[in-house]
């Protein structure tokens, strides 16, 4: 069933933090977060393409990745108090958003372009193949969370690559 995650009692909905970290309330939903915003991500990133080169997409993504590092620290520091909480809360989803804008940097302009950078993309950041695991377990704080779906664009964007080398995209 189709739900909302709680955010932090300390910031409410409307904190800049939380729609940072929140991508506009997409990580909120449930089940599967990281899907919603990743979708989020994508539908925005595919504005962001019609108006921007692919260069510049990577700024973005490193933009996306300086907010996200900025809102995980406030977002963190208001549930620091809570033994119990989630030290990677699946509500934050800017770090999907960071890592899918890396791999539609390197997609071809098609919609099966766009479509495999998303795939791709949704496939690293599940099984979290090295260094994104290593990330994922040994940084702490908003790099730990950060990190990880940067290494998973990252593997997305060099798979992008292979397959426009060979013609397969």
């Amino acid at each position: 069933m189709i739900g909302l995650r709680e955010t932090p009692a300390k910031l409410g909905f409307f904190s800049p933090a939380v729609l940072i970290a929140s991508f506009g309330g997409s990580g909120l939903i449930r089940p599967a977060s990281g899907s919603w915003g990743s979708l989020a991500g994508l539908g925005a990133g595919l504005a962001l393409l019609h108006f921007i080169s692919a260069e510049t997409m990577l700024l973005a993504a490193v933009l996306a990745y300086f907010a996200g590092f900025w809102a995980c620290t406030k977002w963190l520091a208001a549930i620091a108090a809570d033994a119990a909480a989630d030290k990677d809360p699946q509500a934050i989803v800017i770090d999907e958003v960071a890592g899918l804008w890396i791999a539609l940097a390197f997609a071809p302009a098609t919609p099966l372009g766009y479509g495999a950078a998303f795939l791709l993309f949704r496939f690293f950041d599940i099984t979290k193949i090295w260094p994104a695991n290593w990330a994922d377990r040994s940084l702490p704080g908003a790099h730990g969370i950060m990190l990880d779906d940067v290494f998973a664009g990252c593997w997305a964007a060099i798979f992008l690559v292979i397959g426009r080398a060979t013609q397969i995209l």
